[in-house]
């Protein structure tokens, strides 16, 4: 069985919420544009990430609840356990940036780049938690003998 070996119900449940990503993404995009030609909130580049961070998170939060994310395999726990690893290593770049004293994430009321490793680092925290809670909560009612998911 393969990483993305889906059944139908799951890549539909995949293509409806890459659908709805697309637009969601479209929507902020559209929105920063707007919002920036008044009043600037993010460097260019860090507001970028955030829009697609935000995007993202949507996307994993409906593959993962909806069961489409990815195949239970030990593949997918690899890459979940991966997951885990470089949000941990951002969110520890981000601390050693913070108590050197260098963190600055807001300058002349901007967000600039150095919000990146706290963004990453939360964003690979998420998906990977969402991921384990569900895994958790599957194999429980697996054990109960509960089908309705």
């Amino acid at each position: 069985m393969e990483l993305y070996d889906l059944d139908e119900r799951q890549k539909k449940i995949r293509w409806r919420a890459g659908f709805h990503t697309a637009f969601l993404l479209m929507g902020l995009v559209l929105a920063d544009g707007i919002l920036s030609q008044y009043r600037p909130w993010a460097e260019p580049a860090m507001g970028a990430v955030i829009l697609l961070t935000a995007a993202t998170a949507f996307f994993a939060t409906v593959t993962i609840c909806q069961g489409a994310y990815q195949v239970e395999n030990r593949w997918t726990r690899r890459w979940m356990h991966s997951y885990l690893a470089v949000g941990g290593l951002n969110l520890l770049a981000w601390l050693g940036n913070w108590l050197s004293g260098g963190w600055q994430p807001v300058e002349n009321g901007l967000l600039t780049t150095d919000l990146l490793p706290l963004v990453l680092g939360g964003l690979f925290l998420y998906v990977y938690l969402l991921w384990w809670g569900k895994s958790r909560r599957d194999r429980r009612l697996e054990a109960d003998g509960d089908t309705d998911r």
